[in-house]
């Protein structure tokens, strides 16, 4: 059966960014002629494995894309929160979880990644690929890397959970979303062994499983993905600017 896909892209794009990214609303953002947003869609579209697309996101937004996909929700204000009304309006079941602004997700990419998630029995499966793989496949595109024993690792785009499992622990990713504001409360959610760790370079990828495993409530698994392009995404000015140069004289009906 194929995998329904909640597509939370709420929010604006921060104000010192706007000019750069050309709007407010990321989803919208200009990538060759065509909204970010559909650049995803289209990639997801090529996949067997992807069923129906949710997205969740504000009227602008909803207006302009919101007919790529089969079904959507509006803009509720924080990104926990568009992901549960994503999974509300799917009814629940195994999703998969992206946002607007991975340009280069296909069919190579869902299935490189849906391959090592059956490898592993977990309510959540996140992606992840090694940092040298990615800087080989995009020299000079920034990225946000986390240092692990096993090395340098960029969090992908793409993840699969249970969404029945996952409608119940609202307040638990609500408080883990809000907690990142907030130093202390932070810490304590991620616990001073894991922090200690973490400054050491003793923290490992089994570590982070556990971690997020408590915090969740349920068993996560990190799936390393052989697709550099599972990282990509369009958080800044510059990411624009890359995906444009790498897409340019493509049309996203043919990712």
């Amino acid at each position: 059966m194929p995998f329904d896909v909640a597509m939370p892209a709420g929010g604006e794009v921060r104000p010192d960014r706007v000019a750069d990214m050309g709007t407010r609303w990321k989803p919208l953002a200009d990538l060759c002629g065509h909204p970010l947003a559909e650049w995803v869609v289209r990639g997801l579209r090529s996949s067997p494995q992807v069923g129906r697309i949710a997205l969740v996101a504000g009227p602008q937004v909803l207006e302009q894309v919101g007919g790529l996909a089969d079904l959507t929700a509006a803009d509720r204000g924080s990104g926990p929160a568009n992901l549960f009304a994503a999974l509300e309006t799917l009814g629940g079941g195994r999703a998969l979880i992206t946002g607007c602004d991975a340009p280069f997700v296909n069919a190579e990419v869902i299935d490189s990644f849906l391959l090592g998630a059956a490898e592993v029995d977990a309510g959540m499966h996140f992606s992840f690929v090694k940092a040298g793989d990615f800087r080989d496949e995009y020299p000079g595109v920034p990225f946000l890397g986390v240092k692990l024993r096993e090395g340098q690792c960029v969090l992908g785009s793409l993840h699969l959970i249970s969404g029945e499992f996952l409608l119940g622990q609202q307040q638990r990713l609500e408080d883990a979303f809000e907690a990142r504001k907030q130093t202390l409360k932070l810490l304590r959610m991620i616990g001073l062994t894991t922090v200690a760790k973490y400054v050491t370079g003793l923290l490992s990828i089994a570590d982070v499983e556990r971690r997020v495993g408590r915090i969740l409530g349920c068993r996560c698994a990190a799936v390393e993905c052989d697709r550099p392009e599972i990282a990509f995404d369009v958080d800044k000015p510059e990411h624009l600017e890359a995906a444009r140069r790498l897409l340019a004289g493509r049309d996203p009906a043919s990712p």
